[in-house]
């Protein structure tokens, strides 16, 4: 399952402003920190005990949680922001050459910008795990990063 959020305005248009791709599993997953968060935040609010582990875990979580809402690829009109959860990279679209997918690690089918200096920029956040049976999840918002490529060359 494919997650796309558009803010502004349809990723097909040669004006959009901003577009993230990003994979059902990596938003279930945000959506569980979150829920996590609250959780800690009201063990730290209630718990007569715990409640300097529950700020923590908390503020942890939080952190964790706000990094997974951001991991994806973000389009916008000056190019792709390719979100990791350990960082975040952007790329022009006169810098771009395609988009891919291929393994990484143990992960079959994982979102890439490739760029025309041939360096690949993965992200997580467009990506299925091995339990997935084929890789059509992630390949169809790939084709589509492509068609928007191939429009704004034109």
């Amino acid at each position: 399952m494919l997650v796309a959020v558009d803010e502004h305005s349809p990723v097909s248009s040669r004006h959009a402003t901003r577009r993230v791709y990003r994979a059902g599993g990596t938003t279930w997953a945000a959506v569980g920190g979150t829920a996590g968060t609250l959780i800690f935040l009201l063990v730290a609010i209630f718990a007569h005990k715990g409640h300097v582990a529950g700020a923590v875990g908390a503020a942890l979580l939080a952190l964790i949680s706000w990094r997974m809402w951001n991991v994806g690829m973000q389009v916008g009109a000056q190019g792709v922001k390719v979100v990791t959860f350990l960082g975040t990279r952007r790329v022009a679209w006169g810098e771009i050459d395609h988009f891919a997918v291929m393994p990484l690690g143990r992960y079959p089918y994982v979102g890439y910008v490739v760029r025309r200096d041939g360096q690949k920029l993965p992200t997580f956040g467009l990506s299925t795990s091995t339990w997935a049976r084929d890789g059509a999840s992630v390949q169809r918002p790939i084709d589509e990063l492509n068609t928007v490529l191939a429009d704004r060359r034109e």
